[in-house]
């Protein structure tokens, strides 16, 4: 089985010790010449054991002025909502049980929330109630909007409510197309829609409806690895605790500038990737794009994105390792490797580490440890 990785699509401290307020003075200088060389030496001591069980992470961030690039949020001390964990699990847990459903293709009757919907669309500009001859550049061919009602595609983008709300309650098999009339704001997302008005015909192409399987012990065991429910429950929810506050730290990040050195090693790394994949299953550049489904500027888009997104979260790591010294011992080290083994698939630390390296390793169990620090912090609210 291989196990490179998915397609660039990533007590706390030691003690701290002080020097205590004796007074020596009254001792005769002999004493204090040997009652300060034991005391250097059990300094050194100390120090020393801290260091033989501490990995110092090997980081390309070293010596980098953050300030430079980034402008940190505060991160510790957030709130965390009870709610919000429990929405982002139901999502997790709806996306696990649709991996392995079943999917029946509908013929008669009514569009319903939760079936599957793909569509041709036309979209043409409105001029003062009067539409346009020919169609906007925003058409589309064969999409799916999964599960309708819930505003997901399957891409996992938003999708337009109101194409949405349009579309459930029509017929399956609806004659002639469905029109529906969008206003645009004028500080939408997309520039040259901004303050349009654009009157789209929907034409649907294929109803499903999905036969999701029962989520039970076996099922869980079978599809995650996991004994059952309740483990499954638990680790999932526990990787949502540390993601959701981790994700609202990355997305209030201010980036001022990206080190263009790091962000070649990225784009670099996702070529080299994709020119693996494609020597592996001896297809041209050609045929890897239509496999993405894109054209050559969405793939270097697509590059640029893994690269920027890859070293800001880098960044951000790494001002906080610095800021809080965060450091790895090697019974965290060690616990972790087996942990990362265990559920990558792979047969032990050793085979993970020849795989992905060993200062991957350690990173990855750095970022779940400042992960679990700022967790540990924030303000949990029922």
């Amino acid at each position: 089985m291989s196990k490179m990785m998915n397609p660039p699509k990533k007590d706390r401290y030691p003690n701290q010790y002080k020097k205590q307020g004796v007074d020596l003075s009254k001792y005769k200088k002999p004493i204090i010449i040997i009652t300060s060389a034991v005391l250097a030496v059990a300094i050194i001591t100390v120090s020393l054991i801290l260091w033989l069980n501490y990995y110092f992470v090997d980081t390309p961030y070293d010596g980098i002025r953050f300030s430079k690039y980034i402008r940190v949020p505060e991160y510790l001390g957030m709130e965390l909502k009870n709610s919000d964990i429990e929405q982002s699990f139901e999502t997790q847990k709806k996306a696990l049980l649709r991996e392995y459903a079943n999917f029946t293709e509908l013929t008669t009757g009514k569009i319903v929330e939760g079936n599957n919907v793909t569509v041709d669309v036309k979209g043409y500009e409105l001029v003062d109630g009067v539409r346009g001859e020919d169609p906007i550049d925003a058409s589309l061919t064969d999409y799916e909007i999964t599960d309708i009602g819930n505003h997901v595609t399957s891409n996992g983008a938003s999708f337009l409510k109101e194409f949405q709300d349009a579309l459930i309650g029509a017929d399956v098999k609806p004659d002639g197309v469905i029109t529906v009339n969008v206003k645009y704001e004028d500080d939408h997302s997309v520039e040259s829609m901004r303050g349009k008005e654009i009157s789209y015909d929907i034409t649907v192409k294929k109803v499903t409806e999905t036969v999701y399987p029962d989520y039970t012990d076996s099922f869980i065991f079978a599809r995650t690895g996991y004994q059952n429910i309740a483990e499954y429950e638990e680790a999932t929810r526990n990787e949502i605790r540390y993601n959701l506050l981790w994700n609202r730290i990355i997305s209030n990040t201010q980036v001022l500038e990206y080190p263009e050195d790091k962000i070649r090693i990225y784009t670099d790394e996702f070529d080299n990737y994709y020119n693996a994949y494609m020597a592996a299953n001896n297809i041209t550049f050609t045929a890897l794009l239509e496999q993405l489904e894109t054209d050559e500027e969405g793939y270097s888009q697509m590059r640029m994105n893994y690269a920027t997104g890859t070293v800001k979260e880098e960044l951000v790591l790494y001002f906080i390792v610095k800021t809080e010294k965060v450091r790895v011992s090697k019974d965290e080290y060690n616990t972790g490797a087996q942990a990362l083994a265990d559920e990558n698939g792979y047969e032990d630390v050793d085979e993970l580490v020849a795989d992905l390296g060993e200062s991957v390793v350690r990173r990855t169990i750095l970022w779940e440890k400042v992960k679990a620090m700022i967790y540990d912090s924030a303000v949990k609210i029922d």
